[in-house]
């Protein structure tokens, strides 16, 4: 009995001198995120401070953009995201907890919040689905609905479409210059270079943090052809969302495509008539802009 006593001893204060993965926030606690209830979240992070062999870090990322996927993306209920983000409060309205990532034992971990409980850290991966449908199954079954409906809207609509691109007109440079130069409208004229000049190439703008420069906010890469937008690039927080603009050989917008991480989220279908043009979303909704046009 005498021999277990200093085990005991020494157990109590290994773990009373570690750092606590979750404990309560205080007023001095500084947060990259902060998640309040009703909403609720799933990060995925990475404490680089802690080394691990390749094929975890990669697994870590697979399984993490695979739940991402199932969500459909951050939503307004619950906030999913593979994150570079270090510091996050989480508040039910009654009691705020505050967790810093540099504190984990591992590399890879996920965060989940369900909006009530104290957030929830894991470090193997093949728990991570398994709390994500115990913790947060109806917001997954909701977004997978919504999803399917999506679909069924998109079907009719696509339908719509068809009808309307089976119609034959052939644009000609008079008719794409007047749209391009002269209509005032959502996605005309093109967005062109800052200054007006005639650019080419790529353009990257970074937004740091501090004044030293050492904390990157967030970054855009631009990229432009003869003075026109063809690639907009905006990454932050491990998240990275791309607008890409394709135009036919009049230099009018065939398509804008929208993604995601690599996902494509959206893609916009343009089809140009006598006097109107319109817009076909792969979401389902679709709009029209009436051209006033003379002297073609």
């Amino acid at each position: 009995m005498m021999k277990i006593f200093p085990l005991i001893m020494l157990f109590l204060l290994v773990c009373s001198c570690s750092p606590r993965m979750v404990r309560l926030a205080t007023p001095e606690d500084k947060a990259d995120f902060g998640i309040s209830n009703p909403s609720k979240a799933l990060f995925f992070v990475e404490n680089e401070k802690v080394t691990a062999p390749e094929n975890r870090i990669s697994n870590h990322k697979e399984v993490a953009d695979g739940l991402y996927r199932q969500f459909g993306g951050a939503t307004e209920s619950v906030m999913v995201a593979r994150t570079n983000a270090q510091t996050f409060k989480f508040s039910n309205g009654r009691t705020t907890w505050f967790v810093n990532v540099q504190n984990f034992p591992k590399r890879t971990a996920m965060i989940l919040f369900d909006g009530e409980n104290e957030p929830i850290i894991k470090y193997n991966t093949k728990n991570y689905e398994r709390l994500v449908k115990k913790y947060l199954s109806e917001d997954l079954e909701k977004r997978q609905q919504a999803g399917k409906e999506n679909k069924a809207v998109e079907k009719e609509a696509t339908k719509v479409w068809n009808s309307i691109d089976a119609v034959s007109f052939t644009p000609d440079q008079k008719y794409a210059d007047r749209i391009i130069y002269h209509s005032n409208t959502t996605y005309y004229p093109l967005i062109s270079f800052e200054d007006g000049g005639n650019c080419n190439g790529r353009f990257q703008n970074i937004i740091y943090l501090d004044a030293k420069q050492k904390n990157i906010s967030y970054t855009f890469n631009v990229t432009y052809i003869n003075g026109r937008m063809l690639e907009y690039a905006y990454s932050r927080e491990g998240l990275e969302s791309v607008q890409k603009y394709y135009l036919n050989t009049l230099g009018l917008l065939d398509s804008i495509v929208n993604s995601q991480n690599g996902k494509r989220e959206m893609k916009l279908n343009f089809k140009y008539l006598p006097d109107q043009f319109i817009i076909h979303s792969s979401l389902g909704f679709r709009e029209e802009f009436h051209l006033m046009i003379r002297d073609r």
